[in-house]
């Protein structure tokens, strides 16, 4: 009976022990199973990450790509080229001396108006230019510029009250041939500069246009009454140049355009006083004019 028992609870122990293993087995396997998937999820959604970052770089390269493509059509296409040149052809408003351009038709200066002595009463006594629109006389120099007057259509007027009466967008000045032989520059570009501030306020929205005095002959320079010095027009013209430079205006240089090789007036462009010009040096001075706009 004990040898029965005994046995009986050997093989229940038994039984105990192999469902156990075998219990253990199978959660083994779940645990596996369970493993397996996790890992096979996390390795899926890496691969997926990596293989959509690969394809938005290639597509960020395409696009990178397309862009640079289209741009070098569009630089090298007819329309941009025709706005490049178009931009080439801009005149420059704010370099000075004015710098030379595209010669611009007579017609230009149909809005313009010129101040000066007795070099710039021949644009009217030419015929060049309208009388009305020449503010000059004979004897002005930059001492009485701001005070003197000049004959106009409304009666005898100070160059600044005769301005007011013209419908001018572009004033050009040239100041200090009359004056050069005895006048300081310090002094010269003072009244100069006291006068283009009554201008510009006078005429806010205009072109002011200071232009270099001539040169002169050879003779005038060594003449026995009143010589004038090509040296010394070229010092003044560079300290009217710092002067439109200050003020904001413009410069153009009037005596580069008329000077020989020698660096001297021609005698053949002047007249016998070896400073006024002949009939086809005003000619040239339109040229240059037209050839160095201001608007």
């Amino acid at each position: 009976m004990a040898n029965q028992y005994n046995r009986y609870y050997f093989d229940n122990n038994k039984n105990k022990r192999r469902r156990k293993r075998k219990n253990r087995f199978v959660l083994y396997l779940i645990i596996l199973i369970i493993s397996c998937l996790i890992a096979s999820f996390v390795l899926y959604a890496l691969v997926t990450a990596i293989i959509e970052k690969k394809e938005g770089m290639s597509s960020e390269i395409s696009s990178s790509s397309s862009d640079v493509s289209t741009s070098s059509d569009q630089s090298s296409s007819p329309e941009t080229s025709s706005e490049q040149e178009t931009s080439s052809n801009i005149v420059d408003m704010t370099t000075n001396p004015v710098p030379e351009a595209e010669k611009r038709p007579l017609t230009y200066l149909d809005d313009a108006a010129f101040i000066g002595d007795s070099i710039m009463t021949g644009l009217a006594n030419y015929q060049i230019i309208d009388e009305s629109r020449v503010l000059a006389s004979v004897g002005m120099n930059i001492e009485k510029i701001n005070t003197a007057k000049v004959d106009t259509a409304g009666g005898s007027k100070t160059i600044l009250q005769a301005s007011k009466e013209l419908q001018a967008n572009k004033f050009y000045i040239m100041l200090g041939s009359n004056g050069i032989a005895w006048l300081s520059n310090e002094k010269m570009i003072a009244s100069y500069s006291d006068f283009i501030d009554s201008l510009k306020q006078a005429h806010p929205n205009a072109q002011i246009c200071v232009l270099s005095i001539p040169p002169v002959t050879a003779a005038k320079e060594t003449a026995a009454k009143s010589p004038i010095s090509n040296s010394d027009i070229d010092v003044y013209n560079q300290e009217l140049l710092k002067m439109a430079n200050n003020k904001g205006v413009r410069f153009i240089d009037l005596n580069a355009a008329l000077k020989g090789p020698d660096g001297k007036f021609p005698a053949e462009s002047a007249e016998g006083d070896g400073m006024h010009f002949k009939r086809t040096t005003y000619d040239k001075m339109l040229d240059c004019l037209l050839t160095h706009p201001v608007s």
